[in-house]
């Protein structure tokens, strides 16, 4: 049964040159801001230890083409793989997202995309609800870009 949850609110950098395979980004959020009907607040803030470790961050640099057929947990079928390094809980570990479809937003210039990507708690030190949450935890990532119109 998956338990899902979001994080409200996220800081990032999206840069995408002429040539997209060399895009890169990089984001974080709050670990406090993480919401689920599952869990209390302070129950989710023990699960990330946010008290002494308030960020979660990613960055990664350079789209490759995924040639091999996959469909991620939510049935989307990716085009790109971003590789990149996630820290959690000050451990910072390789992790590689499925990125699917990229598209311009209904409202304007704003670019929409989603992507997915698998990692292992232990890897980050994270064991806190260990009966509830298995090792493996599936990361999806939705969001929406605007441009920088400063620089």
């Amino acid at each position: 049964v998956p338990l899902r949850g979001r994080f409200e609110g996220a800081d990032g950098v999206i840069d995408v040159p002429d040539d997209i395979t060399r895009a890169s980004v990089s984001a974080s959020v709050r670990g406090d801001r993480f919401r689920a009907r599952w869990a209390s607040s302070d129950r989710l803030a023990r699960l990330l230890e946010t008290a002494s470790h308030p960020r979660l961050s990613f960055s990664g640099a350079g789209l490759r083409p995924i040639m091999e057929s996959i469909v991620t947990p939510d049935g989307e079928r990716p085009l790109w793989w971003l590789s990149g390094e996630m820290t959690v809980m000050q451990v910072t570990c390789p992790l590689r997202f499925a990125l699917g479809a990229v598209r311009l937003g209904d409202d304007g210039p704003a670019l929409e995309f989603g992507a997915t990507a698998r990692l292992r708690r232990s890897d980050f030190g994270v064991t806190h609800l260990r009966g509830v949450i298995g090792d493996a935890v599936d990361v999806t990532v939705r969001g929406r870009a605007h441009r920088d119109r400063t620089g």
